[in-house]
């Protein structure tokens, strides 16, 4: 009986360590989006995941609740940088970030393309 008490008490101990470990373990975007990753990857024209941009990882180890705002400093910081055609970042919604986050890149309706928020329509200027 000590012995199965013993047992136990050494098997809940494992079980707890494991998870620590696991939640310490960073998340990545073949994990959080593992039913889409490859479409992604495709999208992006990537062929490991090592090779997506960092935001997709910073993406992928947000909480629920903060994503709209990694999201939205994500568009702030390219707006800032050499790389932007236009000073104004663009303004995020939660559309937006939903269609991010489940991989949905085409829009549901014009007004996605008129207002610019569609995530991956080029336009020629």
């Amino acid at each position: 009986m000590a012995n199965a008490v013993a047992t136990q008490a050494t098997e809940a101990h494992t079980a707890r360590l494991a998870r620590e470990i696991e939640k310490d373990q960073p998340i990545l975007p073949s994990s959080r989006y593992s039913a889409l990753f490859s479409v992604l990857k495709n999208l992006l024209n990537v062929g490991e995941e090592a090779e997506l941009p960092e935001f997709w990882f910073t993406l992928a180890a947000t909480p629920k609740k903060q994503e709209f705002s990694v999201v939205r400093e994500a568009l702030e910081a390219f707006s800032r940088s050499d790389q932007a055609f236009n000073n104004s970042a663009p303004i995020p919604t939660p559309k937006l970030v939903s269609d991010l986050t489940t991989i949905t890149f085409v829009s549901d309706h014009p007004n996605d393309i008129k207002t610019g928020i569609q995530p991956f329509v080029v336009m020629d200027s």
